[in-house]
């Protein structure tokens, strides 16, 4: 296992001079007062991403890495994982499903903000490759990604919240299906949303099963569990919330 003295962090100047460098701080705060652990794996390429993903859980104490580094978007990822759980617990499958929509919206938020300066941290340029590459193939119309980009940029948090709420309504109704009929009527609809292509880049399938063959069908239905109080209005809240942990 690494000491937090031990890691280090990626991009860490870049989202500095993005306005990111308070995120990265009560992340990182967050995390190591949750007592998360970082362990390296003894052959790297790529294999902690395989680990991590075959034993993936919201509530997880443990990230893997093929090196002694970290990218800052993974601690701002994870943090917002554990932020969710606190808030909400992980015995509920909605709960666990809006915590990765959440993190995985945060993209956007990182995005946005990284856009708006002249650096081209990796996280930066690998998302928008794997973006143009989902929206090439799958986008309802040409300009879909330019205008999401658009949005992303003019306001980082209101994007993030918009996908959010995307991811949830697109995911949330697969995880226990009424029939076949209802998922292709779930499928069918997220469709004509111009985020679309984004359900491919988080391969939010897995998700849906991941959760599904963990959990029991709950007695409640999702309707009754207050999801997105765990996302804060504003971007100042998201902070707050997180401050709270650090």
């Amino acid at each position: 296992m690494l000491d937090w003295s031990e890691l280090v962090i990626e991009d860490e100047a870049d989202y500095r001079a993005a306005g990111l460098g308070r995120l990265l701080a009560l992340s990182c705060g967050f995390l190591e007062r949750a007592g998360v652990r970082f362990g390296v794996m003894p052959e790297g390429r790529g294999t902690a991403r395989l680990a991590s993903l075959l034993s993936w859980q919201v509530a997880e104490r443990l990230e893997l890495l093929d090196e002694a580094c970290v990218a800052s978007d993974q601690l701002v990822h994870f943090a917002l994982h554990q932020m969710v759980d606190r808030r909400l617990g992980h015995d509920d499958p909605y709960a666990v499903l809006l915590a990765e929509t959440i993190a995985s919206a945060s993209d956007l938020y990182l995005l946005g903000k990284l856009a708006a300066t002249d650096r081209e941290p990796a996280f930066l340029v690998d998302t928008m490759e794997s973006f143009s590459a989902w929206f090439e193939l799958y986008a309802g119309d040409p300009d879909d990604l330019e205008r999401l980009l658009a949005s992303t940029v003019a306001d980082p948090y209101a994007a993030m919240r918009s996908l959010c709420r995307y991811l949830l309504a697109a995911t949330a109704p697969l995880l226990y299906p009424r029939d076949e009929r209802s998922v292709t009527d779930t499928l069918t609809k997220a469709a004509r949303d111009r985020a679309y292509p984004l359900l491919h880049h988080y391969n939010t399938t897995n998700w849906v099963l991941s959760i599904r063959a963990r959990y029991p069908r709950p007695a409640a239905p999702a309707e009754a569990v207050d999801l997105l109080a765990a996302l804060p209005e504003s971007e100042e809240g998201l902070y707050g919330a997180l401050e709270e942990g650090s």
